[in-house]
């Protein structure tokens, strides 16, 4: 039973003793085994062998994509977007952070069915440590996982320089204030 598959004929050559042959399956061909028959001639001699062949569903895959860098002051938070894409999984996505999370708190988050992307805040508390660090962003469901890195760093905020003056100063001539 063909149904849904293709394999092309191959010729061997005299000096061959063998060949390989791919079986293709379409998106169209049912799941489950058949018994195929494979059938070879040269000139009057005929030879036929059985072999079994099972067409199974794709394995569930689950794929996400991110920046490669993001930037946030220590104080304050930054947004990143999470590229989700999946291929024979249902049910919510759980999307989490992994790494030196020592002063900042990015979260867990989820996606339902239907969302492709989400957006997660990260915040870098006033006293996280400044400098560059490698996180990773991890994606399960159903089973399936996958992940992906991406560089962070936190930035030192200076201290902000704040001046009081009133917003109108009157003097005369001759005179100060």
């Amino acid at each position: 039973d063909l149904n849904g598959l293709s394999a092309p004929e191959v010729l061997i050559a005299d000096n061959e003793t063998e060949a390989i042959v791919e079986v293709a399956a379409d998106v169209s061909a049912p799941l489950g085994t058949r018994t195929l028959t494979v059938s070879a001639s040269a000139g009057t001699a005929k030879a036929e062998a059985n072999f079994r062949l099972t067409v199974s569903a794709p394995p569930p895959e689950l794929r996400l994509a991110v920046s490669p860098a993001l930037i946030v002051n220590q104080g304050y938070s930054n947004r990143m977007t999470i590229r989700i894409a999946r291929s024979g999984i249902t049910g919510p996505v759980r999307v989490r952070f992994d790494g030196d999370l020592r002063g900042i708190s990015p979260g867990e988050f989820s996606a339902d069915e239907t969302n492709t992307e989400i957006t997660a805040e990260i915040h870098a508390e006033a006293d996280a440590p400044v400098g560059e660090r490698t996180l990773t962003v991890t994606a399960s469901a159903g089973g399936v996982a996958a992940d992906t890195a991406f560089r962070l760093t936190v930035n030192q905020v200076s201290p902000e320089l704040r001046l009081a003056v009133p917003s109108e100063i009157r003097i005369s001539p001759g005179g100060q204030n």
